[in-house]
């Protein structure tokens, strides 16, 4: 599970077309349909957080998997 160097992503997971996004809140959403591409291109960009909102954010069905960790 790579750790992410973003301010909003921690984490991020691929496995058979969906994507598990671990927030630094503590969220965890799947985004279904996601290409090993675009998983691939996450991992590569220079800014995470800039390429899950242009490529990532509302253009696949996401759901929430886990709610925030309690503070």
């Amino acid at each position: 599970m790579p750790l992410i160097d973003s301010t909003v992503i921690a984490r991020v997971e691929w496995q058979a077309g969906t994507l598990l996004v671990w927030f630094r809140y503590g969220d965890c959403y799947a985004y279904d349909g996601v290409s090993r591409a675009a998983y691939r291109g996450l991992l590569a960009a220079g800014s995470a957080g800039a390429f899950f909102a242009a490529h990532i954010r509302d253009r696949y069905p996401c759901r929430k998997v886990s709610p925030a960790a309690p503070r």
